[in-house]
């Protein structure tokens, strides 16, 4: 139920990059209440590779750098 209302709110701030394609299912994952806050950690460009290696010595091998983040005029968010 929430997923839909999260789609319409967050919809005018994000793109897809050129030539990006998501299914349905990999995009109702980007509004998904229950993934909310879960998918992303933003940290500073320095200390991105040894926060990556302090999660998959934790055990987190899943984890990732995932891309970055730009100053912009108005919230964006692009899937690349």
């Amino acid at each position: 139920v929430l997923t839909p209302a999260n789609k319409s709110l967050v919809s005018p701030h994000w793109r897809m990059a050129s030539g990006t394609k998501l299914s349905e299912g990999e995009e109702m994952l980007f509004h998904d209440p229950q993934t909310s806050g879960g998918l992303l950690l933003s940290i500073r460009p320095a200390d991105a590779e040894q926060c990556l290696a302090a999660l998959h010595r934790a055990g987190i091998t899943a984890a990732a750098i995932a891309g970055e983040v730009f100053k912009t005029e108005k919230p964006m968010l692009e899937i690349v």
